[in-house]
Protein backbone atom coordinates (compact mmCIF):
# COMPACT_ATOMS: atom_id res chain seq x y z
CA UNK A 1 0.00 0.00 0.00
CA UNK A 2 1.52 3.45 -1.08
CA UNK A 3 2.48 5.74 1.87
CA UNK A 4 1.03 9.23 1.85
CA UNK A 5 3.48 11.94 0.42
CA UNK A 6 3.52 13.41 3.75
CA UNK A 7 6.41 10.82 4.73
CA UNK A 8 9.45 13.09 5.63
CA UNK A 9 13.20 12.74 5.11
CA UNK A 10 16.08 13.72 6.97
CA UNK A 11 18.79 16.26 4.99
CA UNK A 12 22.08 14.01 4.71
CA UNK A 13 25.24 15.31 5.27
CA UNK A 14 27.68 15.36 2.86
CA UNK A 15 31.26 16.44 2.63
CA UNK A 16 31.31 20.85 2.38
CA UNK A 17 27.25 20.26 1.30
CA UNK A 18 23.92 19.62 2.07
CA UNK A 19 21.94 16.95 0.40
CA UNK A 20 18.23 16.47 0.56
CA UNK A 21 15.96 13.75 -0.44
CA UNK A 22 12.62 14.47 -1.62
CA UNK A 23 9.51 13.33 -3.47
CA UNK A 24 9.76 14.00 -6.77
CA UNK A 25 6.79 15.78 -8.07
CA UNK A 26 5.15 16.90 -11.94
CA UNK A 27 8.12 19.97 -11.74
CA UNK A 28 11.11 17.51 -11.66
CA UNK A 29 9.92 15.24 -14.63
CA UNK A 30 12.40 16.93 -17.27
CA UNK A 31 14.63 17.37 -15.27
CA UNK A 32 14.77 13.85 -14.03
CA UNK A 33 14.11 12.75 -17.25
CA UNK A 34 17.79 14.31 -18.47
CA UNK A 35 19.39 12.78 -15.21
CA UNK A 36 18.25 9.31 -15.61
CA UNK A 37 19.07 9.08 -19.42
CA UNK A 38 22.35 10.53 -18.69
CA UNK A 39 23.08 7.91 -15.90
CA UNK A 40 21.41 4.66 -17.76
CA UNK A 41 23.70 6.26 -20.80
CA UNK A 42 26.56 6.30 -18.64
CA UNK A 43 26.66 2.98 -16.93
CA UNK A 44 25.39 1.13 -19.98
CA UNK A 45 26.86 2.93 -23.06
CA UNK A 46 30.14 1.45 -22.77
CA UNK A 47 28.96 -2.40 -23.09
CA UNK A 48 25.96 -2.20 -25.48
CA UNK A 49 25.39 -1.30 -28.98
CA UNK A 50 24.55 2.33 -29.81
CA UNK A 51 21.80 1.58 -31.41
CA UNK A 52 20.06 -0.60 -29.05
CA UNK A 53 21.00 1.74 -26.38
CA UNK A 54 19.16 4.64 -28.45
CA UNK A 55 16.30 2.58 -28.99
CA UNK A 56 16.19 2.09 -25.45
CA UNK A 57 16.67 5.52 -24.63
CA UNK A 58 14.06 6.84 -26.76
CA UNK A 59 11.68 4.31 -25.25
CA UNK A 60 12.01 4.97 -21.32
CA UNK A 61 13.38 8.07 -20.73
CA UNK A 62 10.59 10.59 -22.10
CA UNK A 63 9.39 13.32 -20.37
CA UNK A 64 5.99 11.92 -20.27
CA UNK A 65 6.66 8.53 -19.76
CA UNK A 66 8.19 10.19 -16.54
CA UNK A 67 5.40 12.42 -15.71
CA UNK A 68 3.15 9.68 -16.19
CA UNK A 69 5.36 7.01 -13.61
CA UNK A 70 5.87 10.15 -11.33
CA UNK A 71 1.49 9.79 -11.39
CA UNK A 72 1.12 6.53 -11.28
CA UNK A 73 -0.16 5.74 -7.72
CA UNK A 74 1.83 2.46 -7.06
CA UNK A 75 4.87 4.31 -8.07
CA UNK A 76 7.37 6.85 -5.58
CA UNK A 77 10.53 8.35 -6.61
CA UNK A 78 12.57 10.13 -4.42
CA UNK A 79 15.16 12.39 -5.58
CA UNK A 80 18.80 13.33 -4.23
CA UNK A 81 19.51 16.90 -4.70
CA UNK A 82 22.83 19.38 -3.64
CA UNK A 83 21.12 22.63 -4.06
CA UNK A 84 19.38 22.49 -7.27
CA UNK A 85 21.79 20.06 -8.79
CA UNK A 86 20.02 16.33 -9.00
CA UNK A 87 22.46 14.03 -7.41
CA UNK A 88 20.48 10.59 -7.64
CA UNK A 89 16.93 9.19 -7.61
CA UNK A 90 15.27 5.69 -7.06
CA UNK A 91 12.37 4.78 -8.68
CA UNK A 92 10.06 2.32 -5.81
CA UNK A 93 7.01 0.63 -7.38
CA UNK A 94 4.59 -1.46 -5.22
CA UNK A 95 3.76 -5.06 -6.23
CA UNK A 96 4.80 -8.26 -6.38
CA UNK A 97 6.83 -9.90 -9.16
CA UNK A 98 4.97 -13.10 -10.08
CA UNK A 99 8.32 -15.42 -11.00
CA UNK A 100 10.14 -14.30 -7.68
CA UNK A 101 10.25 -17.62 -5.49
CA UNK A 102 8.67 -16.90 -1.77
CA UNK A 103 6.80 -13.95 -3.39
CA UNK A 104 3.99 -13.63 -0.71
CA UNK A 105 2.80 -10.73 1.15
CA UNK A 106 3.30 -7.44 0.51
CA UNK A 107 6.93 -6.33 -1.97
CA UNK A 108 8.31 -2.88 -3.18
CA UNK A 109 10.26 -3.12 -6.48
CA UNK A 110 13.98 -1.25 -6.52
CA UNK A 111 13.16 -0.60 -10.07
CA UNK A 112 15.80 1.94 -10.50
CA UNK A 113 18.90 3.57 -8.54
CA UNK A 114 21.28 5.70 -9.78
CA UNK A 115 23.27 8.21 -8.77
CA UNK A 116 25.88 11.02 -10.68
CA UNK A 117 28.70 9.72 -11.90
CA UNK A 118 31.01 11.58 -10.02
CA UNK A 119 29.48 10.82 -7.01
CA UNK A 120 29.23 6.96 -6.99
CA UNK A 121 31.06 5.82 -3.49
CA UNK A 122 30.20 9.07 -2.01
CA UNK A 123 27.07 8.02 -0.30
CA UNK A 124 24.19 8.65 -2.55
CA UNK A 125 23.72 5.22 -2.86
CA UNK A 126 23.56 4.20 0.61
CA UNK A 127 21.01 7.62 1.54
CA UNK A 128 18.95 6.41 -1.87
CA UNK A 129 19.23 2.56 0.15
CA UNK A 130 18.56 3.50 3.28
CA UNK A 131 14.90 5.89 2.23
CA UNK A 132 13.77 2.92 0.45
CA UNK A 133 14.30 0.13 3.19
CA UNK A 134 12.52 2.80 5.26
CA UNK A 135 9.70 3.48 3.10
CA UNK A 136 9.37 0.00 2.56
CA UNK A 137 9.17 -0.59 6.76
CA UNK A 138 6.53 2.24 7.33
CA UNK A 139 4.64 0.29 4.66
CA UNK A 140 4.63 -2.73 6.00
CA UNK A 141 6.35 -4.38 3.05
CA UNK A 142 7.01 -7.92 3.80
CA UNK A 143 10.52 -7.67 0.92
CA UNK A 144 12.22 -5.81 -1.57
CA UNK A 145 13.58 -6.95 -4.90
CA UNK A 146 15.26 -5.72 -7.42
CA UNK A 147 16.92 -6.96 -11.00
CA UNK A 148 20.32 -5.82 -11.68
CA UNK A 149 22.66 -7.03 -14.90
CA UNK A 150 24.13 -10.10 -14.27
CA UNK A 151 27.35 -8.05 -15.32
CA UNK A 152 27.08 -4.97 -13.33
CA UNK A 153 29.41 -6.10 -10.48
CA UNK A 154 29.84 -2.96 -8.29
CA UNK A 155 25.95 -3.11 -7.99
CA UNK A 156 25.98 -6.60 -7.30
CA UNK A 157 28.25 -6.10 -4.57
CA UNK A 158 25.96 -2.80 -3.57
CA UNK A 159 23.17 -4.63 -3.11
CA UNK A 160 24.69 -8.34 -1.12
CA UNK A 161 26.25 -5.34 1.04
CA UNK A 162 22.41 -4.43 1.83
CA UNK A 163 21.04 -7.76 2.38
CA UNK A 164 19.90 -8.73 -0.83
CA UNK A 165 20.09 -12.47 -2.64
CA UNK A 166 19.90 -13.70 -5.45
CA UNK A 167 16.61 -16.21 -6.13
CA UNK A 168 16.44 -15.97 -10.17
CA UNK A 169 17.58 -14.82 -13.22
CA UNK A 170 15.30 -12.87 -16.01
CA UNK A 171 16.13 -11.50 -19.67
CA UNK A 172 16.09 -7.58 -20.06
CA UNK A 173 15.50 -6.51 -23.33
CA UNK A 174 17.76 -3.64 -24.46
CA UNK A 175 17.02 -2.28 -27.83
CA UNK A 176 17.24 -5.82 -29.51
CA UNK A 177 19.76 -7.60 -27.57
CA UNK A 178 18.52 -9.98 -24.80
CA UNK A 179 20.65 -9.44 -21.68
CA UNK A 180 20.80 -11.79 -18.33
CA UNK A 181 19.65 -10.26 -14.81
CA UNK A 182 19.74 -11.72 -11.66
CA UNK A 183 16.24 -11.43 -9.65
CA UNK A 184 17.62 -9.95 -6.01
CA UNK A 185 15.24 -10.00 -2.82
CA UNK A 186 15.85 -8.24 0.77
CA UNK A 187 13.31 -9.95 3.42
CA UNK A 188 12.37 -7.18 5.73
CA UNK A 189 9.46 -9.50 7.84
Amino acid sequence: MPLSQAFFFKPFSYIATLMELRYATQNDAEKLCRFARQAFYDSYAPYNDEHDMASYLNDAFTVAKIEAEINHPQTTFLLVWDNEVLCGYIKLVWGSRPDVANAAGTQLEIARLYADKQLIGQGVGRLLMEAAIDFAKKGNTDSIWLDVWKENWRALQFYTKWGFEIVGDWTFVLGKDKQEDYIMVKQLA
